[in-house]
């Protein structure tokens, strides 16, 4: 278990009780290792604070998967080692192609569409700027670092307004 373990898993367990200002906190303690552990995997080196941001955002979408009987720093170890990994592999097409690859998908059942709908309602809650820099970045695949600098902006602005509209559409979905 690495050092951190008790202090991880403190605030883990926190966010997973429901007191998300304790995201700050695990922030606090764990970006600087986990951009080090980005680094470590990516070939692109310039997307690690993207892959961190991510991780971020993981940690909140599966917090409940948790098992606070575990080593926490390992479980934010290893989800940014699988996002570099796919990173990896989003920069290996796009180096194959020759561009990003298109996302579109067929909708095979009923439920699969329900849920389509019901995030297209969501993302129209957005307002336009809202809209603009959430499709850029899950769509579009831009890093945090092509929006600011399309937009005359820094990197940590761009990343609290995706949280920002992430969380207004889930509340509107939950």
């Amino acid at each position: 278990m690495s050092r951190y373990t008790k202090e991880v898993n403190a605030c883990l367990n926190k966010i997973a009780r429901g007191e998300k200002s304790y995201f700050s906190d695990l922030f606090q303690l764990t970006a600087n290792h986990l951009c080090m552990i980005a680094k470590k995997y990516l070939w692109n080196k310039s997307d690690y604070e993207d892959v961190v941001s991510d991780t971020y955002i993981k940690v909140h979408q599966y917090i409940h998967s948790f098992d606070s009987g575990q080593d926490g720093y390992n479980w934010l170890y290893k989800i940014v080692k699988n996002i570099a990994l796919t990173y990896n592999e989003k920069e290996k097409l796009r180096i194959k192609k020759g561009l990003a690859t298109d996302k579109r998908e067929t909708i095979t059942d009923m439920s699969e569409f329900d849920l389509h709908i019901d995030v297209e309602r969501a993302f129209q809650k957005l307002d336009m700027q809202e809209r603009e820099i959430v499709f850029e970045y899950f769509f579009k695949q831009y890093t945090l670092a092509e929006i600011a600098e399309k937009r005359g902006w820094v990197k940590s602005a761009v990343h609290k307004r995706i949280k920002k509209s992430l969380q207004k559409m889930e509340d509107f979905l939950t």
